[in-house]
């Protein structure tokens, strides 16, 4: 059986099998293996240009937030500035303090201070308390 089926002739459609075998030049035979070119579908190729549409998208979205940021940053360091130099102007007549002294600088200067004239008051008023004390004792004599 195998022998006559060995002898039977076959009828090969040659306009189907032009349809499925693919040429290849010499030169692709050439080539180490890595480097032929990996035939994808169209099904692939449009997948990958969809997510590589997507990816410029969030590329382009990234890259726009990111210039409102820097933006939105620079004007807040602007006005961040601003209120530090308005700051020292009403300070400059109580304290003494350069350009480059920090809010943190400023405001340990200024409890410094505070606390300086709350003893210097306290000083005082315990003088004061001792002379009406004397005064009173001579009084009362």
């Amino acid at each position: 059986m195998t022998g006559e089926l060995q002898k039977r002739p076959v009828d090969i459609d040659r306009d189907h099998a032009g349809q499925t075998i693919e040429t290849v030049s010499p030169d692709t035979l050439k080539q180490p293996f890595e480097e032929v070119p990996v035939h994808t579908s169209d099904v692939n190729i449009e997948e990958e240009r969809k997510e590589l549409e997507l990816l410029r998208e969030t590329v382009a979205f990234l890259t726009t937030q990111c210039t409102q940021l820097n933006e939105a940053n620079s004007a807040w360091q602007l006005y961040q500035e601003a209120q530090l130099q308005n700051f020292r102007s009403k300070l400059l007549d109580c304290l003494s303090f350069d350009e480059n002294t920090s809010f943190d600088m400023i405001a340990q200067q200024i409890v410094e201070q505070i606390s300086k004239e709350r003893e210097d008051f306290n000083e005082k008023y315990q003088t004061l308390e001792k002379v009406n004390d004397i005064l009173r004792s001579g009084n009362s004599v």
